[in-house]
């Protein structure tokens, strides 16, 4: 290999660290456990988690071990999981306030024997979120992910192509995307679908907002218009999952129907904005 491809090498290589390093470090901080009752902390924790996955994806051709990688996106993958019922109880108390607001409905004291039932849910997943976090097994698993990011082997001749790699793997995340969003008959797809799309999405944002600067690559605004479609999904989606919780609540306990048809009426319309602002974005990616 070329003197200039060896330093090509050392520079993607210390890159690739950083760029793992840096959500692994909103992972391991001790003080995020201690501070699980915030909704901005178990969202910022999700991200960097969701962050460091897409990212080891990306970079695993990159590691000499990469059944080890593996290993980690398995570990990171199971954490992701016992994140997620924590951070849909915080956004349906988000979205219930809301919906029960734009519908004008009656005072928000009708609305407190849903809330309450949602608030009791939330303490408990917070409790087992943060026993499970405390584990022996949680911390072995983020000293592996530690070691790896730091000490992994990289295969010096995969680095050598670094940033034509990095910029194909950007350019055919594109191409799926602007296929899913040009295709016809985007906002009847069923919300199945449009949650495959919002991965999609969120994992082009993190992989364009990683690599943007790397010698020239210059992806901000495409990372820019992947979090808007990202942040539409992403509210389209959190609907769903209240419309289902909001069926079976109503289905368990009959003095809930009439809060739960009021907020379900505000939540169909509010999909209905969001489809609009979905169909809105198409022009944004070409064919």
């Amino acid at each position: 290999m070329s003197k200039l491809k060896v330093d090509s090498a050392k520079q993607a290589a210390a890159f690739v660290r950083q760029v793992l390093a840096t959500p692994f470090s909103v992972i391991q901080k001790p003080q995020t456990i201690t501070s699980l009752k915030s909704a901005d902390t178990v969202h910022q924790f999700r991200v960097a988690v969701r962050t460091l996955r897409t990212l080891l994806k990306s970079f695993r051709k990159y590691f000499v071990d990469q059944p080890s990688v593996d290993e980690m996106d398995a570990a990171l993958a199971s954490i992701d999981a016992s994140l997620q019922s924590v951070r849909d109880a915080d956004v349906m108390v988000d979205w219930m306030l809301t919906l029960w607001t734009d519908a004008q409905a009656e005072p928000v004291d009708a609305l407190q024997p849903l809330l309450e039932e949602v608030k009791a849910k939330q303490i408990e997943d917070r409790r087992r979120l943060a026993t499970s976090l405390r584990s022996a097994k949680v911390r072995a698993q983020l000293n592996q992910i530690a070691g790896l990011i730091v000490a992994g082997e990289l295969d010096t001749d995969a680095l050598g192509n670094f940033k034509n790699r990095l910029a194909t793997q950007n350019l055919r995340r594109y191409k799926e995307i602007s296929r899913e969003m040009r295709a016809s008959g985007l906002k009847k797809r069923p919300a199945s679908e449009l949650h495959a799309l919002r991965i999609q999405a969120k994992e082009a944002r993190y992989l364009a907002a990683a690599s943007d600067g790397v010698k020239g690559l210059k992806l901000a605004s495409e990372a820019a218009e992947y979090g808007k479609l990202q942040d539409i999904l992403g509210a389209h989606n959190d609907l769903s999952v209240l419309n289902i919780w909001l069926k079976m609540s109503a289905a368990a306990n009959v003095e809930h129907e009439k809060p739960v048809a009021i907020l379900q009426d505000a939540l169909a319309d509010a999909q209905r904005q969001q489809l609009k602002q979905l169909k809105k974005l198409r022009s944004n990616y070409k064919k």
